[in-house]
């Protein structure tokens, strides 16, 4: 990837971990499988979907309430938006959406090919970007509270609060 394609990138990818962790909140215990997997691939940069998950998770997306449009700056989240985003109306997310994935990142150039450690660093950029969107977005509380809801922790749950609960008794 082109270091002029991460600020895009980035962008889409905070939509998308938006949109993941406000699914996660109430989702069945597949469901947030399926969302906490799709996370941790933009997390550590690598797919871990298998295909039949992918084509769930692609469908369960379609019909999900869109998330609302990133602002639009640096990579790091910080600068003003230009005044076309401001511009923009929010009723019609899915048309700002699909102008970001459908615009052209930047043109490529086929004699130029980068090196090794820039994609490396391009990666790490992506990578730490991501990971601070999940934390302005307070995803650990999100999945902590997921994880405690599932449905086959629920007993082991109740076993370790009713455990607890009896030593502070003796």
């Amino acid at each position: 990837m082109d270091k002029s394609q991460v600020g895009p990138v980035c962008q889409a990818s905070r939509v998308l971990l938006r949109g993941l962790v406000r699914r996660l909140s109430g989702a069945d215990s597949a469901r947030a499988r399926l969302l906490l997997l799709a996370a941790e691939a933009l997390c550590k940069g690598r797919g871990g979907l298998q295909v039949a998950d992918r084509l769930a998770l692609t469908a369960d997306l379609k019909v999900a309430r869109l998330p609302p449009a990133a602002p639009r700056g640096s990579p790091g989240g910080k600068g003003s938006p230009d005044p076309e985003t401001l511009k923009r109306p929010r009723s019609d997310l899915s048309a700002s959406i699909l102008e970001q994935l459908t615009t052209p990142l930047a043109p490529s150039h086929l004699d130029e090919t980068p090196s090794p450690s820039d994609d490396s660093e391009t990666k790490t950029q992506l990578l730490r970007s991501n990971a601070t969107a999940l934390r302005s977005l307070n995803a650990a509380d999100v999945v902590l509270d997921t994880c405690l809801n599932l449905t086959h922790l629920k007993p082991y749950l109740q076993r370790l609060i009713f455990f607890i609960l009896t030593l502070h008794v003796h």
